[in-house]
């Protein structure tokens, strides 16, 4: 029911909005929830007090402007009233989906800082400006999201990405990327001998996933790893650096742990080293200037021998390391377990044709890869608990269509393959070849802690007790036949 003043010119009110006067009329009526009107005979006033109503929208504690409506969105967003508390309660499911995804029809490469439109499987994740990496297509910047279904990108034409033209295939895995870094100061190779930095260091800053080379005051040469570990790899002898390897062409290390010596220069069969440590520590000194390193394994050679282990270092510089073994027969060349531990570099690490055992007793491990980046072909992995590891974004893939031979040695078995920690193993149309009838604890392949494991359009082929997928910690292994595990 609304309230109504009669007013006269004689007795009647002076309207006022903050002691203003306002046009005088017959009636004022006021209306409307939360109108509250008294009279005030010592001041000879009729006060009007609407009360204040709704929320105050704040957001970390800090209001936001008021608006007559506010309207929440999106799925997984339930609101309710709590009279009791007087409050409206929000919930946002803490369920979100999966950053990453599959290219759904196969599309053409654009020219750089061009734009196209890719179908994909879900682009409900992705964001305007967001980087993305195609496997085999390179890096994109998003510029819309026109359906559930599509993103269009634009080609930022890094040097990893496919020339314009090529055709991308269905099936390429999508994921979210980052911006390309800020280029390092420049410098020349000079030399196989010599390398000169044109710009000298003190106490350099290191940048996630890249190594960092610098030379200091007085010449000599330094490689500082993404955990911030500094080694020296080349002195200044005042005529060129001594102990750093520059490549010029595509190169060869032998080792023949029977009739190698270390002291040989280790660049033919005949002249090979001894010992993998002494291939391993020339590796971590070599810069690949865009060539191939291979170390090639004589066969019959065990090199768990040598040591119970090794920790695999890798170049620097852009190319490809291959550790070779025997492609006829994988069994003739065996390695004892790798630790690979913040080992990246510009190119591709690759181990293939051999086999790698673990012979601890405890905490066994064949592969241990802890962010770091590895390719592996052909390879006979023997094992027992957690046979391959990773841990801390790592990356794990193999070559389309190959077999990975997994053999059973006894003891307790959880995982062949484990990952945990934001890491990926992108295996497609991969056979896995399993023999000794292990018990899996937790899956043969079991993914943890936001990671991802691709196993689409591969195969299982032997006899083992357990489950093919598991996963735990909000992570995903995409199966054979293409459907998902998710935790």
């Amino acid at each position: 029911m609304a309230n109504i003043i009669k007013l006269s010119v004689i007795d009647g009110h002076e309207i006022q909005k903050d002691g203003i006067s306002q046009n005088q009329r017959e009636k004022l009526n006021f209306v409307g929830e939360g109108a509250e009107i008294t009279d005030d005979s010592v001041n000879n006033a009729t006060n009007i007090n609407i009360a204040r109503g709704g929320h105050t929208i704040q957001e970390n504690g800090i209001s936001l402007t008021q608006r007559g409506n506010l309207n929440f969105t999106g799925t997984g967003v339930t609101a309710s009233d709590d009279s009791q508390n007087n409050t409206t309660n929000i919930n946002i499911s803490g369920n979100g989906i999966n950053a990453f995804t599959e290219v759904a029809l196969d599309y053409t490469q654009p020219p750089v800082s061009n734009n196209v439109i890719i179908d994909v499987v879900n682009s409900e994740w992705m964001a305007v400006g967001g980087i993305l990496f195609i496997s085999n297509g390179g890096y994109y910047e998003v510029v819309s999201i026109p359906s559930a279904t599509q993103v269009e990108v634009t080609n930022l034409g890094y040097s990893q990405n496919a020339s314009s033209g090529t055709m991308l295939t269905a099936g390429e895995r999508v994921s979210p990327s980052g911006i390309r870094g800020v280029e390092g100061n420049p410098g020349s190779v000079t030399a196989t001998s010599s390398l000169e930095l044109v710009n000298q260091m003190s106490n350099p800053t290191q940048q996630p996933g890249r190594t960092l080379i610098y030379a200091d005051s007085n010449g000599d040469i330094f490689k500082v790893l993404e955990d911030g570990n500094i080694s020296e790899i080349g002195s200044n002898t005042g005529s060129g650096i001594s102990g750093l390897r520059v490549l010029t062409s595509n190169t060869t290390f032998y080792v023949d742990r029977v009739n190698g010596n270390d002291n040989n220069d280790g660049l033919s069969a005949a002249n090979a080293w001894q010992t993998f440590n002494k291939a391993n520590q020339e590796v971590s000194r070599t810069f690949l200037a865009g060539f191939n390193l291979t170390i090639q394994l004589t066969d019959n050679d065990d090199f768990s021998l040598e040591a119970p282990a090794f920790d695999l270092l890798y170049p620097f510089g852009s190319g490809s390391y291959t550790i070779q073994g025997n492609s006829n027969d994988r069994t003739l060349v065996k390695l004892p377990r790798l630790n690979i531990t913040n080992q990246r570099f510009s190119g591709v690490a690759l181990i293939q044709d051999l086999t790698v055992e673990d012979t601890f007793s405890t905490n066994p491990r064949a592969l241990s890869i802890d962010n770091s980046v590895l390719k592996i072909i052909n390879l006979l992995i023997r094992g027992t608990g957690f046979s391959v590891q990773l841990f801390n974004n790592s990356f794990l893939t193999s070559e389309d269509n190959d077999t990975i031979f997994f053999e059973y040695t006894g003891g307790d078995i959880f995982a062949a393959f484990f990952a945990a920690r934001n890491c990926t193993l992108d295996f497609f149309a991969i056979t896995f070849n399993v023999t000794g009838n292990p018990t899996f604890g937790n899956g043969f392949l079991f993914a943890d802690e936001n990671s991802y494991i691709g196993h689409r359009n591969g195969s299982f082929v032997g006899a083992f007790s357990g489950s093919q997928y598991f996963t735990d910690g909000n992570s995903t292994i995409r199966q054979a036949n293409g459907s998902d595990v998710n935790s």
